[in-house]
């Protein structure tokens, strides 16, 4: 849980996943998806570091299993979801084998059925949490500096010195060891001190953000939108992200209604399982609508309605996941085991005065 919540930062996530699916559900024509990936990274590193202060983790242990209950009960539902698109499809499907994918590597079954879209993000995160505590060691000291710096350079060691044939090069856009830099920069900025900033300056970069997202929305990859699938265009959007999220922390931001701030809460805990359900739903109603109408559509075919009708498919089944499965289920599990935890010092020290008083 982060001390403060800040609904700027609940915004962002809702304008960065709702970026990617109208590029996956749109034919992926324009830069928007890439640019919002950018965000996700920088934004995972930040949220990363201040979720992690004033935590009670006692050791690796406790921590990974945390992890674990907040990705891996979302990203089942996700995998039996996408059976049953391949179900209805006619496809077959992993079964027990891809349940034991899913244990092993959580990302593999599921790429079985939605193939690459989605589901290298959801690896590179898994990876970047995975390591977090002992980047988090290095935090604060000139030795992450230092390992920041070293990761730009891996990266750039990695397309070969061709900064603008990053998507040529053997797929580092998907690999973790060249996306690694994005989320370091997400931590590190977490600790820029942005109040000694003019305030106008820090509006600027969060107006600066969302101009950026929205223009590479429609903006086509062809051309100079190739820009944002080049090292230097990664370099230009994740350092407008790590501006604009540090400035969004820092910044006094207009009150809002509780019911309104209730919602924004709500949309923010909704993107993990809206960008794992998105590429399902919209797989599945394509399969419906090529056998009601009998033809073989291409995606560009079909009208606005249609990708508007999977984004509320998609939503809804989104929304249900978050409260019954998020809330409900892991939220109330974590928070009994840590209130056990914070009462088992106090029921010790109560015992300990009774001893004390008994032999007295």
């Amino acid at each position: 849980m982060l001390p403060v919540r800040n609904y700027g930062l609940d915004l962002l996530r809702i304008l960065l996943c709702l970026t990617v699916v109208f590029f996956h559900y749109s034919g992926a024509w324009n830069c928007g998806g890439s640019v919002a990936v950018d965000g996700f990274f920088v934004l995972s590193g930040f949220l990363a570091v201040h979720s992690s202060r004033g935590a009670a983790e006692k050791g690796l242990g406790d921590y990974y299993r945390k992890k674990a209950w907040r990705l891996l009960p979302v990203m089942i539902v996700a995998w039996a979801i996408g059976n049953a698109v391949l179900f209805v499809e006619g496809q077959t499907v992993p079964a027990w084998s891809g349940f034991r994918l899913l244990v092993i590597a959580p990302t593999l079954a599921m790429s079985k059925m939605m193939g690459n879209v989605s589901v290298w993000f959801i690896g590179c995160i898994v990876a970047f949490l995975a390591l977090f505590p002992w980047l988090r060691r290095c935090y604060g000291k000139k030795l992450f500096i230092w390992l920041l710096a070293a990761s730009v350079l891996f990266a750039l060691v990695r397309s070969g010195m061709r900064p603008f044939a990053v998507m040529e090069s053997g797929g580092l856009y998907y690999q973790v060891t060249f996306r690694l830099w994005q989320f370091l920069l997400g931590m590190w900025c977490a600790s820029w001190n942005m109040e000694r900033w003019n305030s106008s300056w820090r509006w600027f970069w969060i107006g600066a953000g969302a101009v950026w997202l929205l223009a590479s929305s429609v903006t086509g990859w062809r051309g100079i939108g190739a820009l944002n699938y080049s090292f230097p265009g990664y370099v230009v959007s994740s350092g407008i992200f790590a501006l604009c999220i540090a400035s969004l922390w820092s910044v006094r931001l207009p009150s809002l209604s509780r019911p309104v701030l209730k919602w924004v809460g709500i949309g923010a805990g909704m993107t993990y399982a809206l960008f794992l359900f998105h590429v399902p739903v919209k797989l599945g109603m394509l399969h419906m609508l090529r056998k009601l109408w009998a033809a073989d559509f291409r995606e560009g075919e079909f009208p606005v309605l249609f990708w508007g009708i999977a984004l509320c498919v998609s939503s809804v089944l989104a929304y249900f996941t978050y409260q019954y499965v998020e809330v409900r289920w892991v939220g109330r599990k974590l928070k009994k085991e840590s209130e056990a935890r914070n009462e088992a010092p106090e029921r010790a020290g109560k015992n300990d005065r009774k001893e004390i008083f008994r032999k007295r």
